[in-house]
């Protein structure tokens, strides 16, 4: 006698959780540095933190500098509002 095929058994997909019971991420926290700091960051750590804002990481070191104080600047007053 041939035996009938059987089925592969495969586990239920798990219950969906109910939105009221997941808390939403908080939302990250955007760095903050203050003149000071920034004026003591090398070229490569003004870099990065421009990088890490999603803006223009060429240029001098001055311009470097300006430009992480300007957003700084403009998320402090986006806080403020």
């Amino acid at each position: 006698p041939v035996a009938a095929p059987v089925a592969p058994v495969v586990a239920p997909p798990p219950a969906p959780v109910a939105q009221m019971d997941v808390e939403p991420a908080p939302a990250a926290a955007a760095p903050r540095w203050t003149g000071p700091e920034i004026n003591k960051m090398t070229v490569p750590r003004l870099k990065a933190a421009l990088k890490d804002l999603g803006l223009a990481t060429d240029g001098v070191k001055a311009a470097l500098k300006k430009r992480l104080i300007d957003a700084m600047s403009r998320a402090m007053l986006d806080d403020d509002t």
